[in-house]
C-alpha cells in the first residue's frame, strides 16, 4: 500500500499562486494592448523655444522631459527642456525647473530638469506641478507572485509601467506631485500627502492674508487654488 507523504492541503497555495500568476499574465497582456490603442490627449497650444521662435499646434506632454507638437501640417516634434523656455498648452502654463528633488514616500530622486505646470507665482510663493515619471525601487525580497499580481493590477488601472521582478527599480509614471518654494529659501519642498502636515506647511503662508478663507483640512490637490488666491490678494493690495 502506498501513503502519500504531501497532503492535499500542502499543495494549495502553491497552486493558489501559480492560478495568481497566470491572472496577472493575462490581466498585463490586456493592459498592454489596452494602453497600444489609447489616443493620446493634445491641447491646443504654443512652445516658445530657448531660440526666440515659437512653434504653435497640438500639444501633448508625453512625459517631464518631453512635450511634442503636431502642427498643421500634421507632422509632430518632440521637444526638450533643453530646447523650451516656457509653453501654454490649453489653460496651463509651464515652464522648466533646474536641480530639483522629488520626494514621495520613502523615496527621493534627482532631476536635473523638468516641464512643470505653473499653479501660483508671487508675493514671495512659487508653487509648481511636477508630471511625468519617477524611479522608484520598492520591492525588495517581495514574494514573485505577490509583485507580478500587484504590478498586473496597477497596469490596469492605467498609466503606470510594470514594475520588475526581483527587487529591481520600477518606472512609475506620477499623476501628481507638488513642488513649493518660498523666497529666501533655496530648496524646493514636495507636499506632503496627510492633512495634518499639508496644514502645518501651508496655514503659516497665508495666515497674513486675513480675506482668505480656507475650509481645513485640505488636500495637495487644493493647494494650487488656496495658493493663487494668496498671491492675487497680496498682488491687488501692492497695486493700490
Amino acid at each position: 500500500m502506498h501513503f502519500s507523504t504531501t497532503s492535499p492541503a500542502m499543495g494549495r497555495p502553491a497552486s493558489r499562486w501559480f492560478s495568481l500568476i497566470l491572472l496577472a499574465l493575462v490581466l498585463l497582456s490586456q493592459a498592454a494592448a489596452a494602453q497600444e490603442h489609447k489616443q493620446p490627449t493634445l491641447y491646443p497650444g504654443r512652445v516658445h523655444l530657448t531660440d526666440g521662435s515659437v512653434r504653435a499646434g497640438q500639444l501633448q506632454l508625453v512625459d517631464c522631459d518631453q512635450v511634442d507638437v503636431t502642427g498643421t501640417d500634421g507632422v509632430a516634434h518632440s521637444y526638450s527642456p533643453d530646447e523650451v523656455s516656457s509653453f501654454v498648452m490649453g489653460i496651463d502654463s509651464f515652464t522648466v525647473l533646474r536641480d530639483f528633488y522629488i520626494t514621495l514616500t520613502r523615496d527621493a530622486e534627482h532631476y536635473n530638469k523638468s516641464f512643470m505646470r505653473v499653479c501660483a507665482a508671487g508675493a514671495g510663493v512659487e508653487l509648481y506641478e511636477f508630471r511625468g515619471s519617477m524611479t522608484r525601487n520598492q520591492n525588495g525580497g517581495s514574494n514573485v507572485g505577490a509583485v507580478v499580481a500587484s504590478s498586473a493590477l496597477r497596469v490596469a488601472s492605467g498609466g503606470i509601467t510594470p514594475m520588475m521582478l526581483g527587487g529591481r527599480p520600477e518606472k512609475i509614471v506620477m499623476t501628481t506631485a507638488w513642488l513649493l518654494r518660498r523666497d529666501g529659501n533655496p530648496r524646493w519642498l514636495t507636499l506632503p500627502t496627510g492633512a495634518r502636515n499639508l496644514r502645518e506647511v501651508i496655514e503659516p503662508i497665508v495666515a497674513d492674508d486675513k480675506e482668505l478663507v480656507v475650509q481645513w483640512p485640505i488636500r495637495p490637490v487644493d493647494v494650487p487654488a488656496v495658493l493663487s488666491q494668496y498671491v492675487a490678494h497680496k498682488t491687488s493690495k501692492g497695486k493700490l
